[in-house]
């Protein structure tokens, strides 16, 4: 792209996100004067596709009242969510202005379809945060990111890979990614994701989630997930710090039943994890992750939160 290009597309996306701010500005008032006169009034956010963990945490049904976060009216460069405005009138489209007007018999078929409604923006929202894996500490082990290749790149490497799984095709699939992924994110603050059949080997890998220390599974990888059985997905992914398995990794692992997980470091280590079902406590988990952070990433400490991990019901391997 030439710069003329590049700046006509950012001049493009900065007026186009002025004007969407004006007419939310514009909603909001009369979201306010509607309910400063007794008569319901409701904002709407909803997510078009695949969005920002900002705007996944901002999507959802919200009853105007002037102590309203204001955040749900706001938006970043080139965003576009879709924030509809609803009232006795119906429902305005805050980016287009223009009313879907009801019949009597519809308005009443909404209404009763409201709660419905609102909890599947709601439960779209919980999914989002559950599916997001995050390296979760900012901390981390190593601050340098640039992977270690004597270690990756060495035969060991690639003898501890086969050890994830009993699979052949598994760890052979497994092992290869783990490089492309490592190089693909030498030096960055990026992750990567894979998704596995444990049962064929057969594997989706995502590169392109460019947002620090986290990563969402694509269109691609929440269709293989929902079509497999239980338990039968693997995921494996990046940590640019260096960290074990974080409370977000466990907790997107047991959301999404996968069968397990494997964290490949920066800095050559990896760490294979599971969920003992009948004695898994996330908070538990959360606290003895959190001391880990706070006491540092030494090997002792490393040692000893794998050992305090079982008793959350997560069981954690060195590779």
């Amino acid at each position: 792209m030439s710069s003329k290009d590049h700046a006509e597309k950012v001049l493009t996306g900065s007026v186009e996100n002025a004007i969407r701010n004006t007419v939310d500005r514009n909603n909001e008032e009369n979201a306010r004067v509607a309910h400063s006169v007794g008569l319901e009034a409701k904002i709407v956010r909803t997510m078009n596709g695949e969005t920002c963990k900002w705007c996944a945490e901002m999507a959802g049904t919200y009853e105007y009242s002037p102590k309203l976060n204001r955040d749900v009216f706001r938006r970043h460069d080139n965003c576009d969510c879709t924030v509809e405005y609803i009232c006795e009138k119906g429902w305005q489209d805050v980016w287009s202005k223009k009313w879907k007007t009801e019949t009597t018999e519809e308005r009443r078929s909404r209404i009763r379809d409201d709660r419905s409604y609102v909890e599947k923006l709601i439960q779209e929202r919980e999914d989002a945060k559950a599916l997001r894996i995050s390296e979760g500490s900012h901390k981390g082990k190593i601050r340098l990111t640039e992977i270690a290749r004597s270690k990756i790149d060495s035969a060991d490497y690639g003898r501890r890979m086969s050890r994830v799984d009993e699979s052949r095709d598994v760890t052979n699939s497994m092992t290869i990614a783990a490089k492309d992924i490592l190089h693909h994110r030498n030096g960055t603050l990026y992750e990567d994701l894979m998704f596995v059949d444990t049962r064929t080997g057969k594997y989706i890998v995502r590169t392109d989630y460019n947002h620090e220390r986290s990563v969402l599974p694509s269109k691609r990888m929440r269709n293989m997930l929902n079509n497999a059985p239980d338990y039968t997905i693997a995921v494996l992914h990046n940590h640019p710090g260096s960290t074990p398995p974080s409370p977000q990794d466990i907790r997107a692992l047991f959301s999404r039943k996968n069968a397990y997980g494997v964290v490949i470091c920066h800095d050559g280590s990896i760490y294979k994890y599971s969920i003992d079902l009948n004695n898994f406590n996330e908070a538990h988990y959360t606290a003895v992750f959190d001391e880990l952070d706070r006491s540092g990433y030494t090997q002792d400490n490393i040692s000893k939160f794998i050992e305090d991990s079982k008793d959350a019901g997560v069981i954690i391997e060195v590779l």
